[in-house]
């Protein structure tokens, strides 16, 4: 007999209605009743990311993109700048934590702040700010093993 990799199990409390949902679904949707609870959850985490990055994200990029009356061209502008400004945020934001997610790894918060301030700059590229973590990860474990002269040169 092959033995079947674990995969993580609980326990959870239902209203009987939301059960007979579930149920329901599962069936026209010829699955288990495990597979359609899965295929639900992971389907709502896709769409509050879809959510934000097409309904916040995206409705700043189409205000920003449209053209203001001539009256109120300054403002406009004004706005549009400003605007922009915090969609770099917000991609910076998503970049710094993409990286965190990917490395396992956050740095003290001064560190954290000089490495989003180089993102929102545009001075380092995504995939170095995962390589800088993973260094700083390493040079981390290092010094807490006993290393502190870093002998061991960390994998980047």
């Amino acid at each position: 007999m092959s033995k079947v990799t674990e995969q993580p199990q609980m326990k959870i409390r239902l209203s009987s209605e939301l059960k007979a949902l579930i149920d329901a679904a599962a069936d026209a949707n010829n699955r288990s009743l495990n597979a359609e609870i899965t295929t639900r959850l992971e389907a709502t985490f896709q769409s509050d990311k879809a959510d934000y990055e097409g309904g916040v994200l995206g409705t700043l990029k189409a205000i920003a993109a449209e053209e203001p009356p001539k009256t109120l061209r300054g403002t406009w502008r004004n706005f549009k700048e400003k605007m922009a400004l915090g969609l770099r945020h917000a991609e910076t934001l998503n970049i710094w934590k993409d990286a965190i997610k990917i490395v396992g790894y956050t740095p003290p918060a001064a560190v954290s702040e000089g490495i989003k301030a180089m993102i929102f700059a545009e001075k380092i590229e995504p995939q170095h700010v995962i390589m800088l973590l993973q260094a700083m990860k390493e040079a981390e474990i290092q010094q807490k093993d006993g290393d502190p002269m870093g002998d061991a040169v960390p994998a980047i």
